[in-house]
């Protein structure tokens, strides 16, 4: 996932769904690291953003909101949610 990451960005860009405020908005990932742990295909492991990847896991360090600034790993903290059986990630709760 990280080369698969390094190798769309910037242009086209890989990227993933949130859900924010009750729409589905598209997240651009423009950098990670890989991570460290393993579970289940894109669960959260912790507040730095570290995505499983089944074998392994990626953090993100770089993303970006559709039209919105990017946002770097300093200025980013995710927990994950669950809601309706689904889980979520929640990025910067009070910017979304």
């Amino acid at each position: 996932m990280h080369n698969h990451i390094r190798g769309l960005s910037p242009f086209p860009g890989a990227w993933f769904e949130l859900e924010a405020q009750g729409n589905l908005e598209r997240v651009k990932v423009l950098r990670s690291t890989l991570g460290a742990g393993d579970g289940v295909p894109g669960e959260t492991l912790d507040d730095a953003l570290t995505i499983a990847c089944g074998s392994g896991a990626v953090r993100l360090t770089h993303i970006q909101r559709a039209g919105k600034k990017t946002y770097e790993r300093a200025g980013v903290s995710a927990r994950a949610v669950h809601s309706h059986g689904h889980q979520a990630l929640v990025i910067n709760e009070y910017e979304l």
